[in-house]
């Protein structure tokens, strides 16, 4: 009995010294609790989460985990810009305000930051990543997260996130799934499904093969441009494809051009320098890719043709870095204040040439599984998520209908099929759909 309250002790012990004692700085206070803490992953790696609960009904409301992309990119990025409590809600803003549409209306979230060497993730030494070695470590995050927060484990769960969310996902379902299969019922985890946003999942369909179809069906290239691709048959499969010919490199470099005013993660959205209030930047620095840099990367590296653009195509991160990094920020989230954040940071990661597709069918009529798209999206396209989706084969169940955000104002489309997979569109916002149609 005195080893049960002690490993009791712990765990709540765990949970107490991570519970913020106030809001981030200019956010107000609230009646939910917020917590910012370590999961021990092993004696080399801790990630970094936050958990805000409910505004609902903490006890009974599904616990929502989420993880922004990259690879190597911080799930902070959801918690600041997209759907926490308080966040920056317009792309000009320099401060974050409370957000009417935070996800924990309804739902306990997690934010957790991985792999190592992302976001405030505490670590020592230096890691080979891949899309499987990921997979178990988030699922050690996710037993470590239950294991603080054990009133949380009866409590439906779901998995979310965006980009290169789609690989990190579906593994971790999968591994959830594995894990299930051997546990005893004190031990199984709780997952009913998950939701992705503009996820990859298969190199095939993603990323610039789509992009270069969005582009014409955008009015972004030519007719002619568009046929000569075509023509030349170029396989432009971030991963899996042969080396290009010749002719294919000159296609590849003329479509950049063409699109190289492009904002590429909303088509019809302003670049980042538009809303910058620093002098004019010099050429040489407009030039110059943000993967160029030693301690971070663009938004959604993958993906070819955006990655050699000549304009830089990460979203402005400036003012939320600034505020990331603020000691009074840093001390609210109960992280280190010698600590550095950036949105995306360069970490060793093979990305695998079987994405995630391979892993629906093994999870099919088990799990609720969802993709949202914005449909302005040229990094991880609309078209190529029903492209893959159709691959699956699987029978539609309700066919393709409108759905309305006002009354006459079209919100966008869904669709279901055989094995509760859903897709949603959503009409008029590119990549960060959580961030721009709240």
């Amino acid at each position: 009995a005195i080893l049960i309250l002690l490993m009791l002790g712990l765990a709540f012990a765990a949970r107490d010294q991570d519970l913020m004692k106030s809001p981030l700085p200019g956010c107000p206070e609230t009646a939910f609790k917020q917590y910012s803490g370590y999961l021990n992953i092993d004696q080399e790696k801790d990630f970094h989460y936050v958990l805000v609960e409910s505004q609902n009904n903490p006890s009974t409301d599904p616990v929502v985990f989420w993880f922004n992309g990259g690879p190597g990119c911080s799930s902070m990025i959801g918690f600041i810009q997209e759907h926490g409590p308080c966040a920056f809600l317009e792309d000009s803003d320099h401060a974050p305000s409370e957000n009417p549409y935070s996800w924990n209306k309804f739902a306990n979230m997690v934010y957790l930051e991985s792999p190592a060497g992302v976001g405030f993730n505490h670590f020592s030494g230096k890691f080979h990543y891949d899309d499987e070695n990921v997979s178990y470590e988030n699922l050690k995050a996710v037993q470590q997260f239950f294991g603080a927060f054990p009133e949380f484990r009866s409590n439906d769960l779901y998995l979310t996130g965006e980009s290169y969310g789609g690989i990190y996902i579906p593994y971790l379902a999968l591994r959830i799934d594995e894990f299930n299969q051997n546990a005893t019922n004190d031990e199984q985890i709780n997952l009913k499904g998950f939701g992705i946003g503009n996820g990859v999942t298969n190199w095939k369909y993603d990323t610039a093969p789509a992009f270069i179809k969005m582009g014409f069906t955008h009015g972004l290239i030519s007719l002619d441009l568009y046929n000569r691709i075509n023509d030349a048959d170029c396989d432009f499969a971030e991963m899996g494809a042969p080396p290009l010919s010749n002719e294919c490199h000159r296609l590849s470099h003329e479509f950049n051009e063409a699109v190289a005013h492009i904002y590429p993660y909303d088509i019809y959205r302003p670049t980042e320098d538009y809303y910058q209030v620093t002098p004019q930047k010099s050429v040489s620095d407009l030039l110059r890719l943000e993967s160029d840099a030693d301690t971070s990367v663009p938004y959604a590296s993958f993906s070819r043709l955006v990655r050699n653009n000549v304009k830089k195509s990460s979203n402005d991160f400036s003012a939320v870095n600034k505020f990331m990094n603020d000691d009074a920020t840093k001390t609210a989230l109960n992280v280190p204040t010698d600590y550095f954040w950036s949105e995306c940071s360069n970490i060793d990661y093979s990305m695998l040439e079987k994405a995630t597709q391979w892993i629906y069918p093994l999870l099919k009529g088990k799990y609720r599984m969802m993709h949202y798209s914005g449909d302005t999206d040229g990094v991880v396209p609309t078209i190529g998520t029903e492209q893959w989706m159709d691959d699956l084969g699987w029978t539609i169940t309700e066919p393709r209908s409108a759905w309305m955000s006002e009354p006459r104002l079209l919100g966008g489309y869904t669709q279901k099929r055989e094995g509760s997979l859903d897709f949603i569109t959503i009409h008029g916002c590119g990549h960060m759909a959580p961030q721009w149609k709240r």
